[in-house]
C-alpha cells in the first residue's frame, strides 16, 4: 500500500478518536446543561456565549467551499454518465435543487435517514464498483497495485510525480483536517443528536473500519487509471469514467449513483447544521427576538436558499483540486480548536483570549493563503494559523482573568466521566479485575 495511503489512513483513525471525545463532551453538554440551540460547539454556548455569532459567521463562511466541493463532484458525475449532454453548470444547478428539496421536505430526522441510506448505498458501490474495475483488466488488487507501482513509482512514495506531497505536506493535512473537521457544523449538530455516549463510542469505531475499506480499493481506481486511460482530460473523473468503460450500463448507473449519494448526503447534512445556526443564533437573537419555532423554521429554509446558492455559485467558478479546496475549507475552521478545545478543558481559558485567537488566526488563514501565498518550511498556512491561533489562546488566558462560570463547567464535566468510569467498574465481574 503507497505510503500516502496510510498516512490518511492514519488522518481518520485519528479523526474518529478524536471525535469521540469530543462528541462525548458535547453530549453531556447537550444533557446536562441544556445545551441545544445547534451553536458551533458546546464550549462556546455554554462558556463563551458572547461568542457564539461570530463563531457561527466564520463556519457559515468555510462550509460554503466544502458543500461546493460535493457540487463539484456531483456535476463532473452528471457531465460523464450523459456523455457530455448534461453541462458542468447544469449538473451544478441539479445539485442544488436536490439539496434544497432534501432538507426543506425532511429536516433532522428526514436528513439523518437518508444520510444513513446514502451511506450504506455508497459503501456498497464504491467498494463493488472498485472491484469490479479492477478484476476486469487485473487478477488481483495486488496485481493492480504492482502494475501501477511499475508504471509510475512516484506515485507510491512522497513527494509523488510533481513533488507536490511533501511530509511537511502530509503533517499540515494531518493535523488540519483531523481537528478542523470536527469544527464543522453538520459533524456537532451529530454529535449533539447521538442517543447515548456509547452511540459515540460505537460510531468511531464503525467510521474507522468503513473508511479503511474504501481507502483500501478506490485509491487502486485512480491509479490504475494512469495505465488505462492515461490522455483524460479531467483526473477528477477518472472513477466514473472507467466504471462507464469496463461495467455494463445498468451496474455503472447504480455504482455512480453511489457517489452522488456520497456527496448529497454530505450536502444536505452541511447545509441543514448551517442553516439552523444561522437561524437560532443570528436571526432569532439580531432580527426576531421573538420568534417561535416555526417562524425559525422558515428562517432556516431560508437560510438553507442562501446558503446553498452561495456554494453552487463557489462551485460554478471552477476552483482548485478537491484536495486542495478540502485543506482550504478546513482550515477556516481548524482555527476554532484552540477556542472549542480549549474552552472544554482548560479552566484558565478567557474569552479574550478565545477572540484573539479567532480573530489573528482567521487573519493569518487568509493572508498566507490567498494573499501572500507561502508555506513556512512546507508546512501550509492552514496549519500555521492553527498554531498561531493555539500560541495567541494560552498566551492570553494566562495575562487575563478567567470567569468563574469556566472553571465550574470544567469541574462538571470531570465530575461526570469521573463518575461514568466510576460505573463502569462497579459493572466488571471481580475475577477479572487484577489484585
Amino acid at each position: 500500500m503507497p505510503s500516502w495511503e496510510l498516512a490518511d489512513l492514519l488522518i481518520k483513525t485519528v479523526s474518529a478518536g478524536g471525535a469521540t471525545v469530543y462528541g462525548q463532551f458535547c453530549q453531556v453538554f447537550s444533557s446536562g446543561f441544556g445545551v441545544v440551540d445547534f451553536g458551533i460547539s458546546a464550549s462556546v454556548t455554554a462558556i463563551f456565549p458572547s461568542l457564539t455569532t461570530p463563531l457561527t459567521l466564520i463556519t457559515m463562511v468555510f462550509t460554503i467551499p466544502y458543500v461546493a466541493i460535493q457540487a463539484i463532484g456531483c456535476s463532473y458525475i452528471f457531465q460523464t454518465i450523459s456523455g457530455g449532454m448534461l453541462s458542468y453548470t447544469v449538473g451544478a444547478l441539479i445539485f442544488f435543487a436536490l439539496m434544497i428539496a432534501l432538507v426543506w421536505l425532511g429536516g433532522m430526522k428526514g436528513v439523518a435517514i437518508t444520510d444513513a441510506a446514502q451511506g450504506v448505498f455508497m459503501f456498497a458501490g464504491l467498494l463493488g464498483g472498485s472491484l469490479w474495475v479492477i478484476l476486469a483488466n487485473f487478477p488481483s488488487v495486488a496485481d493492480a497495485y504492482q502494475s501501477a507501482y511499475a508504471h509510475t513509482p512516484e506515485l507510491f512514495t512522497m513527494p509523488g510525480p510533481n513533488g507536490v506531497v511533501t511530509p511537511q505536506d502530509w503533517v499540515s493535512r494531518w493535523v488540519v483536517i483531523t481537528f478542523g473537521m470536527m469544527m464543522f457544523p453538520q459533524v456537532t449538530l451529530r454529535f449533539f443528536a447521538g442517543k447515548s455516549l456509547n452511540v459515540m463510542k460505537w460510531s468511531a469505531v464503525f467510521s474507522s473500519i468503513y473508511l479503511t475499506m474504501i481507502y483500501v480499493f478506490t485509491p487502486c481506481v485512480g491509479m490504475i487509471g494512469r495505465l488505462l486511460m492515461p490522455d483524460i482530460g479531467a483526473p477528477d473523473t477518472i472513477f466514473p469514467e472507467l466504471l462507464l468503460k469496463y461495467t455494463p450500463a445498468v451496474f455503472a448507473a447504480l455504482i455512480i449513483s453511489g457517489a452522488l449519494a456520497a456527496a448529497m448526503s454530505t450536502g444536505d447534512s452541511q447545509l441543514h447544521a448551517t442553516s439552523t445556526m444561522v437561524a437560532t443564533d443570528i436571526y432569532k437573537k439580531y432580527i426576531n427576538k421573538k420568534s417561535d419555532e416555526k417562524t425559525l423554521y422558515n428562517a432556516a429554509k431560508v437560510g438553507v436558499l442562501i446558503i446553498g446558492l452561495a456554494s453552487v455559485v463557489f462551485a460554478l467558478t471552477r476552483p482548485t483540486a478537491l484536495a486542495d479546496l478540502l485543506v482550504l475549507s478546513n482550515g477556516g475552521v481548524a482555527v476554532l480548536v484552540p477556542t472549542v478545545i480549549g474552552g472544554l478543558y482548560w479552566k484558565r481559558a478567557t474569552k479574550e483570549a478565545a477572540l484573539a485567537s479567532i480573530i489573528i488566526g482567521e487573519v493569518c488563514m487568509i493572508s498566507m493563503t490567498f494573499i501572500f501565498k507561502i508555506a513556512p518550511f512546507g508546512l501550509s498556512g492552514a496549519f500555521w494559523s492553527m498554531m498561531i491561533s493555539l500560541a495567541i489562546f494560552f498566551g492570553v488566558s494566562l495575562v487575563t482573568k478567567p470567569q468563574a462560570h469556566t472553571a465550574s463547567v470544567v469541574d462538571s464535566l470531570n465530575n461526570f466521566f469521573a463518575e461514568e468510569d466510576e460505573q463502569e467498574k462497579e459493572i466488571v465481574p471481580s475475577n477479572l479485575v487484577a489484585d
